[in-house]
């Protein structure tokens, strides 16, 4: 057999809520190695000091694997895995106050308080519309919308996907779309106050933005749903 040298370890459920291993895995080979009976520092441990030829170690970013490989293997480089590092950039980028998110539902309770034992003071029925996260408490956000609305809405309804809503002086204005972020070029499209639209980039005072019908790019101070300034990649 030939040496692993690249090893993945991760936790995994034999039966979800109740009781975990730990996989290990062959990343070179693409191919799982064993499967250890509990996640248990000991136990990596002693399996790891089994097994010395291996160089590099993939894992996850809590502490308990990386002190077994510490100690088993003290000479292996130890990585944080692909998936971790976006789950915890995605994290960090979403537990940042006050910040711009859309609705992930097409239908949201919003309540007067951070609990179900809360009135539902009105609901929102389009998916896809941009609030803005001013307090948290526990799994609840409370958020603020383009008219000034103000409740407190459950975390999973909630996307990081960035959208605004377009906002003239007066209702009959209406806000011009470039192919490109020059407003000397000729107007590609001609936007209502009140469209959505989702927000792909910004940079420089200037927003592209895409959605039913149009794809271009928009004058950042005529969106509701990105600061002054922000870039948005």
């Amino acid at each position: 057999m030939e040496p692993l040298i690249v090893a993945g370890i991760d936790d995994w459920a034999f039966r979800k809520n109740h009781r975990y291993g730990t996989i290990v895995c062959d990343f070179e080979r693409r191919r799982i190695v064993t499967l250890l009976p509990d996640r248990e520092i000991a136990t990596v441990r002693t399996w790891l000091s089994d097994h010395p030829e291996i160089r590099v170690v993939s894992r996850d970013r809590g502490g308990g694997y990386g002190e077994a490989v510490a100690k088993a293997l003290p000479d292996a480089i130890q990585v944080a895995d692909r998936w971790h590092l976006m789950e915890n950039a995605s994290a960090a980028f979403l537990n940042a106050v006050p910040r711009y998110v859309s609705l992930k539902s097409d239908h949201v309770n919003v309540r007067a308080g951070p609990t179900k034992d809360n009135d539902v003071a009105w609901v929102y029925t389009k998916s896809g519309l941009p609030v803005e996260i001013t307090a948290e408490y526990e799994n609840w956000r409370r958020v603020r919308d383009s008219e000034g609305a103000e409740g407190w809405v459950y975390h999973s309804l909630l996307s990081g996907r960035r959208t605004a809503v377009v906002t003239m002086k007066t209702k009959d204005d209406l806000a011009s779309i470039y192919d490109s972020p020059d407003s000397k070029i000729a107007v590609a499209a001609r936007l209502q106050a009140g469209v959505v639209a989702q927000v792909k980039r910004c940079s420089n005072g200037w927003c592209r933005v895409i959605g039913t019908g149009f794809d271009g790019w928009i004058e950042q101070q005529r969106l509701w749903g990105v600061y002054a300034d922000e870039k948005v990649d």
